[in-house]
Protein backbone atom coordinates (compact mmCIF):
# COMPACT_ATOMS: atom_id res chain seq x y z
CA UNK A 1 0.00 0.00 0.00
CA UNK A 2 3.16 2.42 0.87
CA UNK A 3 4.54 1.62 -2.45
CA UNK A 4 1.61 2.22 -4.22
CA UNK A 5 1.29 5.67 -2.67
CA UNK A 6 4.61 6.78 -3.36
CA UNK A 7 4.25 5.73 -7.12
CA UNK A 8 0.62 7.93 -7.12
CA UNK A 9 2.78 10.88 -5.31
CA UNK A 10 5.62 10.13 -7.86
CA UNK A 11 3.59 10.39 -11.13
CA UNK A 12 1.48 13.19 -9.63
CA UNK A 13 4.84 15.39 -8.93
CA UNK A 14 5.90 14.58 -12.22
CA UNK A 15 2.82 16.16 -13.83
CA UNK A 16 3.48 18.85 -12.14
CA UNK A 17 6.29 19.41 -13.20
CA UNK A 18 4.93 19.45 -16.93
CA UNK A 19 2.25 21.68 -16.35
CA UNK A 20 4.71 24.37 -15.10
CA UNK A 21 7.49 23.82 -17.83
CA UNK A 22 4.16 24.43 -20.53
CA UNK A 23 3.09 27.72 -18.19
CA UNK A 24 6.88 29.25 -18.53
CA UNK A 25 7.13 28.31 -21.93
CA UNK A 26 4.22 30.54 -21.97
CA UNK A 27 5.27 33.27 -20.55
CA UNK A 28 8.47 33.32 -22.23
CA UNK A 29 6.49 33.15 -25.50
CA UNK A 30 5.01 36.61 -24.39
CA UNK A 31 7.62 38.09 -23.05
CA UNK A 32 9.41 37.74 -26.45
CA UNK A 33 6.24 38.68 -28.28
CA UNK A 34 6.34 42.07 -26.25
CA UNK A 35 9.94 42.79 -26.40
CA UNK A 36 10.02 42.02 -30.80
CA UNK A 37 7.24 43.42 -31.96
CA UNK A 38 8.25 43.24 -35.69
CA UNK A 39 8.24 39.10 -35.44
CA UNK A 40 4.49 38.14 -36.82
CA UNK A 41 2.45 35.14 -37.08
CA UNK A 42 2.13 34.71 -40.63
CA UNK A 43 -0.51 31.54 -40.18
CA UNK A 44 -2.07 33.53 -38.14
CA UNK A 45 -2.44 36.15 -39.96
CA UNK A 46 -3.63 33.67 -42.85
CA UNK A 47 -6.05 32.58 -40.65
CA UNK A 48 -7.65 36.18 -39.94
CA UNK A 49 -7.93 36.75 -43.61
CA UNK A 50 -9.75 33.38 -44.60
CA UNK A 51 -11.98 33.94 -41.85
CA UNK A 52 -12.65 37.56 -43.16
CA UNK A 53 -13.07 36.72 -46.64
CA UNK A 54 -15.75 34.07 -45.47
CA UNK A 55 -17.68 36.42 -43.51
CA UNK A 56 -17.42 38.85 -45.97
CA UNK A 57 -19.03 36.26 -48.80
CA UNK A 58 -21.74 34.97 -46.46
CA UNK A 59 -22.70 38.72 -46.02
CA UNK A 60 -22.90 39.26 -49.73
CA UNK A 61 -24.52 35.89 -50.23
CA UNK A 62 -27.24 37.54 -47.53
CA UNK A 63 -27.20 41.13 -48.26
CA UNK A 64 -28.08 42.53 -51.83
CA UNK A 65 -26.20 45.39 -52.90
CA UNK A 66 -27.92 48.37 -51.80
CA UNK A 67 -28.47 51.20 -54.79
CA UNK A 68 -26.01 53.59 -55.81
CA UNK A 69 -27.07 57.26 -54.24
CA UNK A 70 -27.12 58.92 -57.87
CA UNK A 71 -30.05 55.84 -58.67
CA UNK A 72 -32.21 58.39 -60.00
CA UNK A 73 -29.60 61.10 -61.44
CA UNK A 74 -29.67 59.39 -65.54
CA UNK A 75 -32.00 56.66 -66.48
CA UNK A 76 -29.62 54.26 -67.46
CA UNK A 77 -28.52 54.42 -64.05
CA UNK A 78 -32.00 53.52 -62.23
CA UNK A 79 -33.08 50.55 -65.01
CA UNK A 80 -30.11 48.85 -64.89
CA UNK A 81 -30.60 48.59 -60.66
CA UNK A 82 -34.11 48.17 -61.46
CA UNK A 83 -33.31 45.32 -63.68
CA UNK A 84 -30.87 44.08 -61.25
CA UNK A 85 -32.28 44.81 -57.39
CA UNK A 86 -35.15 42.49 -57.23
CA UNK A 87 -35.82 44.19 -53.70
CA UNK A 88 -35.51 47.97 -55.33
CA UNK A 89 -37.88 46.86 -58.39
CA UNK A 90 -40.63 45.99 -56.14
CA UNK A 91 -40.64 49.50 -54.60
CA UNK A 92 -39.84 51.49 -57.78
CA UNK A 93 -43.42 49.91 -59.42
CA UNK A 94 -47.35 51.66 -58.97
CA UNK A 95 -48.86 48.91 -57.83
CA UNK A 96 -51.66 48.35 -59.02
CA UNK A 97 -50.30 48.79 -62.09
CA UNK A 98 -52.64 49.97 -65.03
CA UNK A 99 -51.90 47.71 -68.31
CA UNK A 100 -53.32 47.66 -71.49
CA UNK A 101 -53.56 45.28 -74.31
CA UNK A 102 -55.52 46.91 -77.29
CA UNK A 103 -58.74 47.64 -75.71
CA UNK A 104 -58.83 45.48 -72.77
CA UNK A 105 -57.37 46.99 -70.03
CA UNK A 106 -56.70 45.56 -66.06
CA UNK A 107 -54.84 46.56 -62.88
CA UNK A 108 -51.77 44.17 -61.96
CA UNK A 109 -51.23 43.32 -58.31
CA UNK A 110 -48.19 43.07 -56.68
CA UNK A 111 -48.45 39.24 -56.05
CA UNK A 112 -48.84 38.95 -60.56
CA UNK A 113 -45.74 41.38 -61.17
CA UNK A 114 -43.47 38.38 -61.78
CA UNK A 115 -45.47 37.08 -65.08
CA UNK A 116 -45.02 40.73 -66.41
CA UNK A 117 -41.24 41.05 -65.67
CA UNK A 118 -39.24 40.20 -68.65
CA UNK A 119 -36.53 42.27 -67.82
CA UNK A 120 -34.42 39.64 -65.69
CA UNK A 121 -33.83 37.47 -69.40
CA UNK A 122 -32.27 40.91 -70.97
CA UNK A 123 -29.11 42.13 -71.35
CA UNK A 124 -28.41 44.21 -74.27
CA UNK A 125 -30.81 46.93 -74.96
CA UNK A 126 -31.04 49.59 -78.32
CA UNK A 127 -31.64 53.54 -78.67
CA UNK A 128 -32.50 54.38 -81.82
CA UNK A 129 -31.49 58.25 -83.02
CA UNK A 130 -31.36 60.11 -86.22
CA UNK A 131 -28.50 62.65 -85.59
CA UNK A 132 -25.44 61.68 -83.49
CA UNK A 133 -26.33 64.47 -81.03
CA UNK A 134 -29.75 62.80 -80.13
CA UNK A 135 -27.87 60.51 -78.00
CA UNK A 136 -27.40 63.16 -75.87
CA UNK A 137 -30.69 62.93 -74.56
CA UNK A 138 -29.45 60.11 -72.38
CA UNK A 139 -27.25 61.96 -70.48
CA UNK A 140 -30.01 64.66 -70.09
CA UNK A 141 -31.20 64.80 -66.22
CA UNK A 142 -34.77 66.61 -66.95
CA UNK A 143 -36.07 63.97 -68.67
CA UNK A 144 -39.06 62.39 -67.07
CA UNK A 145 -40.61 60.26 -69.19
CA UNK A 146 -39.19 56.97 -70.91
CA UNK A 147 -40.62 54.16 -72.62
CA UNK A 148 -39.14 50.51 -72.52
CA UNK A 149 -40.10 48.62 -75.53
CA UNK A 150 -39.87 45.20 -74.90
CA UNK A 151 -39.87 44.31 -78.95
CA UNK A 152 -40.81 39.97 -80.48
CA UNK A 153 -39.23 39.62 -83.19
CA UNK A 154 -41.46 36.87 -84.09
CA UNK A 155 -44.71 38.45 -83.33
CA UNK A 156 -44.30 42.36 -84.54
CA UNK A 157 -45.50 43.42 -81.64
CA UNK A 158 -44.21 45.44 -78.60
CA UNK A 159 -44.59 45.42 -74.68
CA UNK A 160 -43.88 49.40 -73.70
CA UNK A 161 -43.17 49.79 -70.13
CA UNK A 162 -43.74 53.80 -69.27
CA UNK A 163 -41.40 54.97 -66.61
CA UNK A 164 -42.24 58.47 -65.16
CA UNK A 165 -40.26 60.62 -62.52
CA UNK A 166 -42.31 62.09 -59.84
CA UNK A 167 -40.57 63.65 -56.63
CA UNK A 168 -37.51 63.20 -57.89
CA UNK A 169 -37.64 59.62 -58.13
CA UNK A 170 -38.38 57.09 -60.91
CA UNK A 171 -40.88 54.48 -61.03
CA UNK A 172 -42.84 52.17 -63.21
CA UNK A 173 -46.00 53.26 -63.80
CA UNK A 174 -47.82 51.68 -66.93
CA UNK A 175 -47.35 48.90 -69.42
CA UNK A 176 -49.44 49.04 -73.16
CA UNK A 177 -49.10 45.84 -75.59
CA UNK A 178 -49.16 47.74 -78.71
CA UNK A 179 -47.96 46.84 -82.80
CA UNK A 180 -44.91 47.98 -84.11
CA UNK A 181 -46.22 50.42 -86.14
CA UNK A 182 -47.85 52.48 -83.35
CA UNK A 183 -44.07 53.17 -81.72
CA UNK A 184 -42.51 56.45 -82.25
CA UNK A 185 -40.63 54.56 -84.67
CA UNK A 186 -42.44 51.74 -85.76
CA UNK A 187 -42.61 52.11 -89.60
CA UNK A 188 -38.65 51.84 -89.34
CA UNK A 189 -38.85 49.39 -86.37
CA UNK A 190 -41.14 47.44 -89.03
CA UNK A 191 -38.55 47.23 -91.05
CA UNK A 192 -35.75 46.77 -89.13
CA UNK A 193 -37.76 43.05 -87.61
CA UNK A 194 -38.44 42.13 -91.58
CA UNK A 195 -34.31 42.93 -91.84
CA UNK A 196 -33.64 40.47 -88.98
CA UNK A 197 -36.60 37.24 -89.78
CA UNK A 198 -36.00 37.07 -93.96
CA UNK A 199 -32.33 36.46 -95.06
CA UNK A 200 -33.39 37.13 -98.73
CA UNK A 201 -35.00 40.51 -97.52
CA UNK A 202 -31.76 41.09 -95.37
CA UNK A 203 -29.48 40.64 -98.77
CA UNK A 204 -31.26 43.22 -100.46
CA UNK A 205 -31.04 45.80 -97.80
CA UNK A 206 -27.40 45.93 -97.64
CA UNK A 207 -25.47 48.54 -99.52
CA UNK A 208 -23.23 47.60 -101.99
CA UNK A 209 -20.73 49.92 -100.24
CA UNK A 210 -21.13 48.70 -96.99
CA UNK A 211 -18.47 50.47 -94.50
CA UNK A 212 -17.47 48.54 -91.57
CA UNK A 213 -15.57 50.25 -88.75
CA UNK A 214 -13.83 48.70 -86.07
CA UNK A 215 -11.70 49.83 -82.98
CA UNK A 216 -7.94 50.19 -83.02
CA UNK A 217 -6.49 47.85 -80.94
CA UNK A 218 -3.90 50.50 -79.75
CA UNK A 219 -5.83 53.47 -79.83
CA UNK A 220 -9.39 53.34 -78.86
CA UNK A 221 -10.18 56.62 -80.73
CA UNK A 222 -9.39 55.44 -83.96
CA UNK A 223 -11.19 53.22 -85.91
CA UNK A 224 -10.20 51.46 -89.09
CA UNK A 225 -12.69 51.14 -91.84
CA UNK A 226 -13.51 48.75 -94.52
CA UNK A 227 -15.87 48.17 -97.24
CA UNK A 228 -17.79 44.75 -96.81
CA UNK A 229 -19.17 42.50 -99.91
CA UNK A 230 -22.28 40.58 -99.57
CA UNK A 231 -20.56 37.73 -99.22
CA UNK A 232 -18.28 39.05 -96.32
CA UNK A 233 -21.34 40.34 -94.63
CA UNK A 234 -22.59 36.84 -94.30
CA UNK A 235 -19.87 35.94 -92.45
CA UNK A 236 -19.95 39.21 -90.48
CA UNK A 237 -23.87 39.10 -89.00
CA UNK A 238 -22.56 35.74 -87.49
CA UNK A 239 -19.57 37.15 -85.14
CA UNK A 240 -21.58 40.67 -84.10
CA UNK A 241 -24.31 40.23 -81.17
CA UNK A 242 -27.14 41.17 -83.60
CA UNK A 243 -30.92 40.69 -82.01
CA UNK A 244 -32.55 37.21 -82.39
CA UNK A 245 -35.92 36.77 -81.19
CA UNK A 246 -36.56 40.22 -78.68
CA UNK A 247 -34.73 42.95 -78.01
CA UNK A 248 -35.20 46.03 -75.92
CA UNK A 249 -35.35 49.33 -77.18
CA UNK A 250 -35.32 52.89 -74.94
CA UNK A 251 -37.17 55.87 -76.25
CA UNK A 252 -35.77 58.21 -74.18
CA UNK A 253 -38.10 61.11 -75.63
CA UNK A 254 -35.18 61.50 -78.75
CA UNK A 255 -36.02 63.40 -81.58
CA UNK A 256 -38.37 61.11 -84.39
CA UNK A 257 -38.99 63.26 -87.17
CA UNK A 258 -39.25 60.45 -90.14
CA UNK A 259 -36.25 61.48 -91.80
CA UNK A 260 -33.89 59.18 -93.88
CA UNK A 261 -31.60 58.63 -91.29
CA UNK A 262 -31.86 55.94 -88.73
CA UNK A 263 -28.94 54.87 -86.29
CA UNK A 264 -29.93 51.49 -83.81
CA UNK A 265 -27.23 51.82 -80.92
CA UNK A 266 -26.81 48.10 -79.50
CA UNK A 267 -25.56 48.60 -75.96
CA UNK A 268 -24.72 45.74 -72.93
CA UNK A 269 -25.86 46.38 -69.68
CA UNK A 270 -23.41 44.54 -68.07
CA UNK A 271 -20.27 45.01 -70.17
CA UNK A 272 -18.77 47.13 -72.68
CA UNK A 273 -20.20 45.52 -75.71
CA UNK A 274 -21.35 48.19 -78.20
CA UNK A 275 -22.97 48.13 -82.32
CA UNK A 276 -23.97 50.78 -84.25
CA UNK A 277 -26.29 49.81 -87.19
CA UNK A 278 -26.60 53.38 -89.88
CA UNK A 279 -29.27 52.78 -92.38
CA UNK A 280 -30.15 55.36 -95.21
CA UNK A 281 -33.81 55.34 -97.22
CA UNK A 282 -33.17 55.32 -100.75
CA UNK A 283 -36.52 56.26 -101.67
CA UNK A 284 -38.55 53.96 -100.37
CA UNK A 285 -36.09 51.45 -99.14
CA UNK A 286 -33.84 51.38 -96.21
CA UNK A 287 -30.21 50.28 -96.94
CA UNK A 288 -27.84 49.03 -94.12
CA UNK A 289 -24.53 51.73 -94.91
CA UNK A 290 -22.45 51.23 -91.76
CA UNK A 291 -21.55 48.89 -89.37
CA UNK A 292 -19.56 50.43 -86.10
CA UNK A 293 -18.38 47.98 -83.30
Amino acid sequence: MRNFIEREMYRFSIHCMAVSMMVLSFALGLLSCGGRKNIVDVDELHRQDSLESVMDTLQLVDEEVAPPVAVDGLFDDFFITFVTNPTFQMQRIDFPLPVTDGESSMTLPKSEWEKYNKFIYQDEFSVIIEDDDDVLVKNDTTVRRVSVELINLDERMADVYTFRKENAIWKLSTIDRTELENLPNGLFLSFFVHFMNDSTFQQKSIDETLRVLTANDTEEDILSESVYTDEEWQDLKHEIPMPKREFVNIDYGQPSRGVRHKQLLLQSMTDDMFLKLKFHKYHTEWKLIEIEY
